[in-house]
Parts: structure tokens; sequence; C-alpha cells
């Protein structure tokens, strides 16, 4: 029960749902159904088929130059 601004009590009405009803309902457009999940199944497999793959790729390069002397090397030949 709901009280409104008026101090009045609204009854809310519960009926009870036959689910057998329900279902027998809905079985009329089983047809439709079963066409629209296997649309969805043909249009997910045709995006999946030719949309190419992304791949996310990094790299790096170590490069090593032995003629260059390391800043250490450089300031151990200073005497301060």
């Amino acid at each position: 029960m709901k009280e409104n601004s008026y101090g009045e009590v609204n009854v809310v009405n519960e009926e009870e749902i036959d689910l057998r009803e329900l279902i027998f309902s809905y079985l009329s457009y089983w047809p439709w159904i079963i066409t629209s999940v296997f649309l969805c199944f043909v249009g997910a497999w045709l995006y999946l088929y030719f949309t190419p793959p992304v791949y996310r790729v990094s790299g790096s390069i170590i490069i090593k130059d032995e003629k260059r002397k390391g800043m250490w090397e450089l300031l151990s030949g200073w005497r301060i």
C-alpha cells in the first residue's frame, strides 16, 4: 500500500501471473524468435570473418656503443 500526499491509502491489486498462459502467448511468435536468433548469429559470424584482427605491438631497442664512455667513467677522471 502507498500513501499519497493527502493521507489516502492507494491499494494496489496484485494478480497472480499464470506462467502457462504467458508461455503459450509467446509460443505463437516462435518462428520470429528463431529467425531473429539465427540472423544475429549470422551477423556476428560475418562481422568476425570480415573484420581484420588488430593486435597491439610494442618493442624496444638497446643500442650499445663501445666507443662512448659512460657518465661515471668521464667523471671519475676529474679530481675535485
